[in-house]
């Protein structure tokens, strides 16, 4: 916390310095500056946040002993039931989101069932790809 002004300063030091030594730089064309807030999911200052979280949770606690990886299927058989004739599953982004956070909830379900270990907590991490 103490060190918040100079971690902002070397944020914004390369942009200060291409400004200061290009004279033929017209900042017009350069653009605003825009910070975006942690709050804004997605952004640079959002994913350190979390990542910080998630390492804190992680010393908290202890060393993590599972590392588990889930991707959807567009294949899978209660997204195709769903689509109209001649549509695909990018046609319905927010029918594989629902589907996918189902069938999520029911591997965390599932594995805590298990009972060959003990779930403590866990951090999950959601990515979209195009």
């Amino acid at each position: 916390m103490l060190n918040q002004a100079q971690l902002r300063a070397k944020l914004y030091q390369r942009f200060v310095d291409m400004v200061e030594h290009d004279v033929r730089l017209n900042l017009a064309k350069v653009g605003q500056r825009i910070v975006l807030l942690a709050s804004f999911l997605g952004s640079p200052r959002f994913m350190m946040l979390t990542y910080q979280d998630a390492m804190a949770i992680v010393r908290s606690k202890r060393i993590s002993d599972v590392f588990l990886t889930f991707t959807y299927n567009p294949n899978w058989k209660e997204i195709i039931a769903k689509l109209e004739p001649n549509q695909i599953t990018f046609d319905h982004p927010d029918l594989v989101a629902y589907m996918f956070k189902m069938k999520m909830k029911a591997l965390f379900k599932g594995v805590g069932s298990i009972g060959w270990f003990a779930i403590i907590g866990n951090i999950w991490t959601r990515e979209y790809h195009k």
